[in-house]
């Protein structure tokens, strides 16, 4: 299977065929509402710190999507062969927390051996007993109260049914059946593994699992890029690279997590070797400067030449994440200061002192002294205001990358007193 960091010519080979009959615009409409799903499905359900949250998060992402009525999730019991209600957005259901559902009986029994969304009519009232299964070629009026039904399956195991109340659309209802299918595997995996406290192993799974989904995803869009290209739809362009970002941050986001369960195994994890930390902050430095350019920002190097023994790709990551957010939270034509050199240099006395330090200091929006304190942990997230992308996790992982080898990572204010940040960074020798 070739990896997301494989050379473009290898991705290219394994790209999917794109049906000729399909009409391009419909297939990259479908394949953006996909993935923008699918990273918020990941994102929000990754999140979620027990299994109550994770049924809240997973209910409230299908009825915000689907703009439907209401979505519940019900988690089976298979002893007892009883359906419990989890969850309910957007609001609870008293008299359905009231009901024993049977998951022998109808809609439940047909709901969950459809392996696959299905849609009921009949009853649109909880406990929804009344439900009878749509027939393929059943005729339906517009308007018609319906139960979209996606049985959760993880490990070969039933776990649960999500339960969409709406309205029926001959419009709208394939957009709802393909997006639950889209969804089911995401969220039962998240689901099983949200009720185990151990969360290392469904991280690392969530990622495989997601692997394939993201090279079919980035070999469509290559293509479909190449189409509008060839075609001059330059009025589709936007929205095919809005769907590459939207991509990107989900594999950034899972790579965040498989990066969080090594580094939380312990130092031992760190492939550790002589690095020269001057020539790997100019080097990410570099990497970034496009973005830093895109909104006039100067980004201004002073690091002199220290070596440290460090893993040199696990330090790259919190170099890239510290001057990254430096560039999103920082104004249109701010200077960005990026700092390193021998411990020495900070000293208060002449000796020699092992180890190295580094600064990205910012003219941003800055953060009260209170708030610094809670910015490397887990999920933290401030100016939510602006709409800016995140998932809390970037700044949390880099302090335990630090701390990993050993070092310590601290937010302060700047040293002129101006408005903005200084991230300092110290590593041993």
């Amino acid at each position: 299977m070739p990896s997301l960091l494989d050379p473009p010519e290898a991705q290219r080979a394994s790209r999917p065929a794109l049906a000729p009959s399909r009409p391009l615009e419909a297939a990259l409409l479908e394949k953006i509402e996909e993935l923008s799903f699918l990273r918020e499905l990941a994102e929000g359900l990754s999140r979620a710190i027990d299994y109550p949250r994770a049924c809240e998060a997973l209910t409230e992402l299908v009825w915000t999507q689907l703009g439907a009525g209401r979505v519940s999730y019900l988690a089976l019991d298979v002893t007892r062969g009883l359906l419990h209600p989890e969850a309910t957005c957007p609001a609870t259901i008293p008299d359905l927390a009231e009901s024993e559902l049977r998951s022998n009986e109808a809609p439940f029994a047909c709901a969950l051996d459809a392996g696959c969304p299905a849609v009921f009519v009949g009853s649109a009232t909880p406990p929804w007993r009344a439900a009878r299964r749509l027939a393929p070629d059943q005729p339906l009026p517009e308007g018609t109260d319906i139960l979209i039904t996606a049985p959760l399956t993880a490990r070969d195991a039933p776990l649960g049914l999500v339960v969409v109340e709406t309205r029926y659309s001959s419009l709208n209802l394939p957009e709802h059946l393909r997006l639950l299918a889209v969804a089911e595997t995401t969220a039962a995996l998240a689901l099983d593994k949200a009720r185990d406290p151990g969360r290392a192993e469904f991280l690392a799974v969530l990622r495989h699992d997601l692997n394939n989904p993201l090279h079919t995803a980035l070999g469509y869009l290559d293509l479909l890029l190449d189409e509008i290209e060839a075609r001059s739809l330059s009025e589709m362009r936007a929205a095919a690279e809005g769907a590459q970002g939207a991509l990107r941050a989900v594999a950034d986001l899972v790579a965040t997590a498989l990066e969080l369960t090594t580094i939380n195994r312990g130092v031992d994890a760190l492939e550790r070797r002589p690095v020269e930390l001057a020539e790997l902050a100019v080097a990410v430095a570099e990497s970034l400067r496009t973005a830093a350019s895109e909104r006039d920002q100067q980004l201004v190097l002073a690091c002199r030449p220290v070596r440290v023994v460090a893993d040199p790709r696990q330090l790259r990551r919190v170099l890239a994440n510290l001057l990254g957010n430096a560039i999103k939270y920082s104004h249109d034509g701010a200077t960005i200061d990026v700092r390193c050199g021998p411990a020495s240099d900070a000293a208060e006395d002449a000796h020699p002192v092992a180890g190295a330090w580094l600064e990205v200091e910012d003219d941003g929006r800055g953060l009260p002294a209170e708030a610094r304190s809670h910015l490397f942990e887990k999920y933290a997230r401030f100016h939510t205001e602006t709409g800016i992308p995140g998932t809390g996790l970037g700044l949390y992982s880099s302090r335990a990358i630090v701390t990993a080898h050993g070092g310590a990572i601290e937010a302060l204010a700047r040293r002129d007193g101006q408005r903005g940040t200084l991230f300092r960074v110290r590593l041993p020798g």
